[in-house]
């Protein structure tokens, strides 16, 4: 899901290797990202975890008549992407639903094979299995309404059961808890091909056109529809901490008798969390539920 769901893409400056080699003063970037800061963090995250591309490249030498082998690690340039470029070359997109703010999430269709012998495909071979594959529905999004949408879930075993109300609060409790480090939280689930609407399971459009006419993907008000019995396969907990300079910066102006109010895209208890590390609220404050903390859906009840 971090790897698909997902439009940023991690780049390598191969030239950076160099000029660290050379002790330059000036030192460049090894790695940059193009697309927005959370889901370059998500590429991350799915290129540590791995799995399908190797981290070094083989090199044969002959030592004493005998063959043996020798690594040499990728360039950054071959590095940054090398597991998610696989996983989009493997299950290619299909369809994106757009996130809004109204269900706060986004998802894309894709495609994967019938086998999952998929590194043996190539070729025309690997073009028949994809079609004979079927789609599943990859969803992220903000975790209070995601998982609202998930009537299963996926265990570390790699099991599926149902997500009871005993799990349900376990897994939310876990996500306030990550919320007041604070992380900013993502939910991850999946919907498997047999709980697609059939239309969307053996979907394969040719061009934007066939997108745009489907009944259920041209209307973004029947997405949440779509992203409904979903199994929640994670909770993602990314830091995104300001810069050192803001809370003196919010004390400055309270003793100026300047009132901070912040406006975030965070949950409430990451945005609680931030709004004491930054001075905007008491850090020795107990009771959070006496700060006047909101969500947007708040004004409009």
């Amino acid at each position: 899901v971090a790897a698909l769901c997902n439009d940023a893409t991690i780049v390598g400056n191969d030239e950076a290797v160099e000029s660290q080699q050379q002790k330059k003063m000036k030192q460049e970037k090894l790695y940059d990202r193009i697309g927005e800061p959370t889901e370059a963090a998500l590429c991350i995250l799915a290129e540590k975890i791995g799995g399908l591309a190797s981290n070094v490249v083989p090199q044969a030498t002959l030592t004493s008549g005998n063959e043996t082998t020798k690594t040499t690690p990728l360039p950054p340039s071959v590095l940054a992407s090398a597991n998610v470029e696989l996983w989009r070359e493997r299950r290619p997109r299909v369809a994106t639903l757009e996130f809004n703010r109204d269900r706060k999430s986004m998802s894309v269709l894709c495609q994967f094979p019938s086998s999952m012998n998929v590194e043996a495909s190539v070729g025309e071979d690997k073009k028949k299995q994809q079609q004979a594959g079927q789609s599943r529905l990859l969803v992220k999004g903000a975790p209070n309404l995601l998982i609202e949408r998930c009537t299963h879930i996926k265990l570390r075993d790699g099991s599926v059961v149902r997500l009871t109300g005993a799990l349900r609060r376990q897994v939310n409790d876990k996500v306030s808890e990550m919320a007041a480090r604070p992380l900013r939280c993502l939910a991850l689930a999946v919907k498997d091909n047999n709980h697609l609407d059939e239309s969307l399971r053996k979907f394969q459009p040719t061009n934007e056109r066939d997108v745009a006419q489907h009944p259920l993907l041209s209307k973004p008000e029947t997405y949440k529809n779509i992203e409904s019995s979903l199994t929640l396969v994670g909770i993602v907990g990314i830091k995104d901490p300001a810069r050192p300079e803001v809370g003196e910066s919010i004390e400055l102006c309270t003793k100026a008798g300047i009132r901070v109010m912040m406006i975030t895209g965070d949950a409430r208890d990451t945005a609680i969390a931030i709004a004491k590390d930054v001075n905007i609220f008491d850090r020795n404050t107990k009771d959070d539920s006496t700060l006047k903390a909101f969500e947007g859906r708040e004004f409009f009840q």
